[in-house]
C-alpha cells in the first residue's frame, strides 16, 4: 500500500528522568504503545519486524528522538492476551500524550479505559466496531487506519485460494481464539458461505508458543481441513517459518492475510503494505502531538491490496498454479 493508496510488560524505552536531563529545553512527548505477541526487542528500532522499523524510522524523520524529545512507553502481553487489561491500566496511569494500538484487542481494552487520551489504532472496520462514528469524522478519541475493507475482502481471499487450489472445500482459520470466536470469526464465516467454502477454527490459546501451533495443526488435521488461512496477528508473523514448515509437512496450502507470512513460506497472500501503514500511523501520532484532534482525523482505509505468490512453496506442495494467477500476481517469490 503506497501512500497515495490510502483515502511481559516493558516500561518506557527511556526513563522519564533520563529524558528530562537530556532535553533541557522544549517539550518531551510521551507516546505509549500496546502491542501483542512482540517482545521488547521486537518493538525497538532494530526490530526483526519490518513494520516496527518503519514506525521508528518515520518518527525519527519527523524529528522525534528517543531520549531527547521523545519517550516511548512500550508494553506488550508477549503473546498472552490475558495480560492486556493490566497493561492498559499501567499505560493510562502514566497519562501519555497519545497511545498507539496496532491490534484490535489492544484497542478494545484502551477504549473501555479512556475517552480522553488520543489513540491511533490499526483495526478492522472501525465504524462497525464502534471505534468511530464515521470514517471521515471519527468523533471521539480514536482514529487511525482500517486494516481491511470488511467481508468482501475476506471473500476475495477465499476466491483466490479456490483459484490456486481448485479442490479446496474446507479452510482452517489459524487465529487467536478470541478473534475466531468473536466478531471477526463471524465475518469470515459469512464470507466463506458466500464463496461456497466450509471453514473450521484452529484457535490459538494464550500464551502462544511453538507448542500452541503444533496443537493447532493437530486440530485442523483432525477436522480434515484441506487449506489453512493465516490471520494477521503478530504471533503469526513471529512464528511464520514454523507455520509454513508445519503446513508443508501436512501438505496443506496456506492463504495469508499478510505478505510477511508469504515471505516466510506461505503459499499466497492478498495483503496490505503493513510497514507503510505503520509509517502513516507515526504521521498521525505526529499530527496529534502537534495539536490535531483525533475526532477530526479520518480513519483511513486501504484501496490497494497486493497479491503475493510463493512459487517455491507451490512446488514443495506439488501445486501447478495457473498462468492466469501468476500473471495477475504483484510479486512471485521464486
Amino acid at each position: 500500500m503506497r501512500r497515495r493508496d490510502f483515502i511481559p510488560a516493558f516500561g518506557a524505552a527511556v526513563a522519564w528522568p533520563l529524558a528530562l536531563r537530556a532535553q533541557q529545553a522544549g517539550r518531551i512527548s510521551h507516546v505509549a504503545v500496546l502491542a501483542g505477541g512482540e517482545t521488547a526487542v521486537d518493538l525497538s528500532e532494530t526490530s526483526r519486524l519490518r513494520q516496527w522499523r518503519a514506525w521508528h524510522d518515520e518518527l525519527r524523520r519527523l524529528g522525534y528522538i528517543e531520549g531527547r524529545n521523545l519517550v516511548i512507553d512500550k508494553r506488550s502481553p508477549e503473546g498472552d492476551s490475558r495480560r492486556i487489561p493490566e497493561l492498559v491500566r499501567r499505560i493510562i496511569s502514566a497519562k501519555p500524550d497519545v497511545i498507539f494500538t496496532p491490534r484490535q484487542d489492544a484497542t478494545e481494552a484502551v477504549r473501555t479505559a479512556t475517552t480522553t487520551i488520543p489513540v491511533v489504532a490499526i483495526a478492522s472496520e472501525p465504524v462497525r466496531l464502534g471505534y468511530a462514528a464515521s470514517l471521515a469524522r471519527p468523533g471521539g478519541n480514536i482514529t487511525g487506519f482500517a486494516f481491511d475493507t470488511g467481508a468482501e475482502i475476506f471473500a476475495k481471499r477465499l476466491e483466490l485460494l479456490k483459484e490456486a487450489v481448485p479442490g479446496t472445500s474446507r479452510v482452517a482459520q489459524l487465529a487467536l481464539r478470541h478473534y475466531w470466536e468473536g466478531w471477526n470469526g463471524n465475518e469470515v464465516r459469512k464470507a466463506a458461505q458466500r464463496v461456497g467454502i466450509g471453514v473450521t477454527g484452529a484457535p490459538l490459546d494464550a500464551p502462544v508458543s511453538e507448542q500452541t501451533y503444533r496443537r493447532a495443526f493437530a486440530t485442523l488435521l483432525r477436522d480434515r481441513a484441506d487449506a489453512v488461512a493465516i490471520w494477521p496477528q503478530s504471533e503469526n508473523i513471529l512464528h511464520g517459518r514454523l507455520i509454513a514448515e508445519l503446513a508443508i509437512q501436512a501438505r496443506l496450502p496456506t492463504l495469508c492475510v499478510l505478505r510477511e507470512n508469504a515471505d516466510a513460506g506461505g503459499l499466497m497472500a492478498y495483503s496490505v503494505d503493513l510497514p507503510d501503514m505503520f509509517r502513516r500511523a507515526a504521521g498521525y501520532i505526529d499530527l496529534i502531538l502537534k495539536g490535531a484532534n483525533p475526532a477530526t482525523l479520518p480513519f483511513q482505509q486501504p484501496t490497494k491490496f497486493q497479491l503475493i505468490v510463493n512459487l517455491r512453496t507451490a512446488k514443495a506442495l506439488g501445486l501447478a498454479l495457473s498462468d492466469s494467477l501468476l500473471t495477475r500476481a504483484d510479486e512471485v517469490i521464486e
